[in-house]
């Protein structure tokens, strides 16, 4: 069974038109208020919770968990009732516990709303694709590092229109994007400054911002606008070896 299930009492398992059914309730244990820190066992009433796991031998599990709700005898307090949480099996507000909804949220972020639904019914998690978007729509934005060497790239838009793309060679992640490829456009958006001294690609018809000012010294050294449009489609002069090297070495005063 889940390992979190050890913290919790397990009273019944039984199969029932293939669905794996747990029934089981939280032990008396102290538990910390979640504002004020303080523990308590003085319990004020106990409920039930309906909880969603990964499945076991190709059937999905239910788990029945009765959970109690505790006074907070602390005056200072402004809770004065307080529900406990299993770790690693209940969160607040959710019906799924944190192994599979982090399940749901990797088909989300690898495959996108209907081929996350169809890898979640293989699974025995049947999700609509709206409701696996729903979920990819909530997860957190990663943090943003400061890029260390950027990439430049041109590409068609459609036939005759161009557009550039910035990505972090470390990441391998698009930065921002933007109609044309000149490199006056290009030069601009690296001269942009930012309020906290930084420097910024933000721009009409551009999201995103980049990196630390000597990097944007050094590649503008390379970005010559004589040189941006004789070049063919694919990396720019940005990244040919004479200038990569020149990025890199501004690497060491970042």
């Amino acid at each position: 069974m889940s390992p979190p299930l050890d913290a919790v009492r397990v009273e019944q398992v039984w199969v029932e038109s293939g669905v794996v059914h747990i029934s089981g309730r939280t032990r008396e244990v102290p538990v910390a208020c979640p504002d004020c820190g303080r523990t308590s066992a003085r319990v004020h009433s106990r409920y039930p919770r309906r909880l969603a796991d990964l499945a076991v031998g190709g059937r999905p599990v239910s788990v029945g968990l009765s959970v109690r709700r505790l006074f907070c005898d602390r005056p200072c307090c402004g809770r004065r009732t307080f529900a406990e949480q299993v770790e690693g099996l209940t969160v607040r507000y959710q019906r799924r516990t944190p192994l599979l909804q982090q399940l749901v949220e990797m088909a989300a972020v690898l495959l996108a709303g209907r081929g996350g639904s169809r890898l979640l019914r293989i699974l025995n998690v049947p999700l609509s694709r709206t409701s696996v978007l729903f979920h990819l729509m909530r997860m957190p934005l990663p943090v943003a590092s400061t890029p260390r060497v950027l990439g430049v790239d041109d590409f068609a838009l459609y036939a005759g229109t161009y557009g550039t793309l910035l990505v972090d060679v470390g990441t391998r992640l698009p930065l921002t994007l933007w109609e044309g490829r000149d490199a006056d456009t290009l030069r601009l958006r690296l001269d942009r400054p930012m309020d906290d001294g930084q420097t910024s690609t933000e721009a009409p018809g551009g999201t995103g911002d980049l990196g630390r000012e000597p990097v944007y010294q050094e590649l503008r050294r390379c970005a010559e606008p004589s040189n941006t449009r004789s070049q063919p489609s694919g990396w720019k002069r940005l990244l040919d070896p004479a200038c990569r090297g020149e990025v890199i070495k501004g690497r060491n005063g970042l």
